[in-house]
């Protein structure tokens, strides 16, 4: 018996073998269909007006001002791909204009998290503007000690506000705006670029804000903010933009990932384009990511793209050793624990990518903390039916810091306390012990013989594809699994080879990544495939890309 990974809720069902009115439905329940939805939006209409968003008018003016008066504007971002993009998209329109300004970001390692008053002295002086961005909401001491020395700060962010900085800063965050506003699941790259279009604006410049949707469209997938609305907008248009190929970074970028201009998605953003801006502040500096995008000559991005692709290949190298290392302290256990918890000495850039795999490996909360000096400093993931957050609640006197969402958390402490978490959670029980199970929505039980390239190609109108708006996966019932193939250097993924009697004698075959073939002996058998269906990249179009999201035994039995 083949046991899935998923619960399977099936939302629809098209018997036949014609695939029309499959993708109409999907737009639908999406939202991008009927009166009031739309699959894309004219420019002119896409994108709401910011200037009711709670400070947006304030935090303009004061940057106009400053610029105008020939002061000195501090860009302050973050270290990954958001807090990349959205400094230079700000960056680019300083540039513009022709205003004054600099730009830091900081260093995973020496720096940590945020805006702290140990940057602020490094970095500012009286009569500068300080502007924050993809940090800040919750920056008390830092935005004082700012103002303290005659620094102006205006902030702009979109993380959850636990404290009022407001006393000391311009603050635009669209949480302050509650969920009615059009901006509220923006990425700090969607609220930069409406601002430098706002600035633009000012300076009669209308229209330039296009060129900076590349960069928009990259920070709004690598944040994994909800593909809806204006986001959803903001990545059609800003694929377009990498499309037309005028940035020199990216250009020598997507060279070195061996991506083509012609056709890109939102899935090449997120696999290829993003983790390579990340692998900066994984195991370096940010600003080498920074300056990649604000280069001005073929040679500098090429210099800067070698860089950020050999930083790419050590993440990938170390990620897969550390993930091997725990993988094996996991193995002399009896029993799992219901939370894993792992400590070693691994890059502090990689501790979320560690924590991911093994949450998912395991389909329970990991938490991986990755020493630096005399701290620890970690990641949370939570596994099916968790949340991350209030996992560390019950520990948190023995933390120095701690904070996230449901799905993923960052914290930190002393060396003193491992061992102290340690036993708590080699001991921790949750509330609700998770069955390891979260829920699958397929979007449609298929026909085999309606999986085609009409399918594949008519499902392009929905993307692009990503958070809250997922790649539509379908479901195949009473299929017969006639082969496996095993697939990579190691066999860790197979083909599946599958028959029906609606495809008239032939066959499908399927990708499916994680799957060994190991793990399904040799014997034909009934089976339920759920998986989602691309465009082939061969034969013109012509073919399709069926990639395996899980497999059961058929409830229909061995036929």
């Amino acid at each position: 018996m083949i046991a899935p990974k998923y619960n399977w809720n099936i939302r629809d069902n098209f018997p036949g073998p014609d695939s029309a009115g499959i993708v109409d439905a999907i737009a639908m329940r999406r939202g991008f269909g009927g009166e009031g939805g739309a699959l894309e939006l004219p420019y002119e209409d896409a994108f709401s007006d910011p200037a009711g968003m709670i400070d947006f008018d304030a935090a303009v003016e004061k940057i106009v001002r400053q610029g105008e008066s020939g002061g000195r504007i501090v860009i302050y971002g973050d270290y990954d791909a958001d807090g990349v993009t959205s400094s230079a998209i700000l960056a680019c329109a300083m540039r513009d204009i022709g205003w004054r300004y600099s730009c830091r970001l900081p260093h995973r390692e020496k720096d940590g998290y945020g805006l702290t008053e140990k940057i602020v002295r490094e970095i500012l002086s009286r009569g500068d503007l300080l502007l924050a961005v993809d940090n800040g909401s919750n920056a008390v001491e830092a935005v004082a000690a700012a103002k303290a020395i005659g620094v102006e700060v205006v902030i702009l962010d979109h993380h959850e506000i636990s404290e009022d900085v407001t006393f000391h800063a311009t603050l635009v965050n669209p949480k302050r705006d509650g969920q009615g506003s059009p901006a509220y699941f923006m990425s700090a790259a969607g609220l930069a670029w409406k601002t430098a279009k706002a600035l633009y604006a000012r300076k009669g410049m209308e229209q330039r804000e296009k060129w900076l949707m590349d960069m928009a469209a990259i920070g709004t997938v690598a944040d994994r903010v909800p593909l809806v609305g204006e986001n959803r907008s903001l990545v059609q248009w800003g694929m377009r933009t990498i499309m037309a190929n005028r940035r020199a970074g990216l250009r020598a970028l997507m060279r070195a990932a061996r991506l083509s201009a012609e056709r890109i998605d939102a899935d090449e953003i997120s696999f290829k384009i993003a983790p390579r801006i990340n692998a900066a502040g994984r195991m370096d500096d940010p600003e080498i990511a920074f300056e990649l995008l604000m280069a001005g000559s073929a040679e500098e991005a090429e210099a800067k793209a070698a860089r950020l692709e050999d930083m790419n290949n050590l993440r990938r190298r170390l990620a897969e050793k550390h993930v091997s290392e725990i993988r094996n302290g996991l193995k002399g256990k009896l029993k799992l624990p219901e939370v894993i918890f792992a400590a070693g000495n691994w890059p502090v850039g990689i501790a979320g990518i560690l924590a991911g795999r093994i949450s998912e490996e395991t389909r329970r909360p990991a938490l991986v903390a990755s020493q630096n000096g005399d701290m620890y400093v970690g990641s949370l993931r939570s596994g099916p039916g968790t949340d991350a957050v209030s996992i560390l609640g019950p520990v948190e006197k023995h933390l120095d810091r701690y904070g996230g969402h449901k799905k993923a958390a960052g914290f930190s402490f002393r060396k003193e306390k491992l061992e102290t978490l340690r036993e708590h959670f080699e001991s921790f029980a949750l509330n609700e012990p998770s069955s390891g199970f979260e829920d699958l929505d397929v979007d449609a039980a298929v026909e085999p013989s309606a999986v085609g390239p009409e399918l594949a190609a008519s499902l392009r109108s929905l993307e692009p594809f990503g958070e809250a708006n997922e790649r539509p996966v379908f479901a195949a019932l009473g299929m017969e699994l006639v082969g496996i193939q095993p697939l990579g250097q190691r066999g860790d993924h197979s083909r599946f080879v599958l028959s029906h009697e609606s495809l008239s004698g032939g066959v499908m075959q399927a990708m499916a990544f994680k799957h060994k073939p190991a793990e399904y002996g040799a014997e034909p058998r009934r089976v339920d495939v759920a998986f989602t269906v691309e465009p082939g990249k061969y034969y013109g179009g012509r073919s399709v890309d069926v990639k395996v999201v899980d497999i059961r035994t058929s409830d229909e039995g061995n036929r």
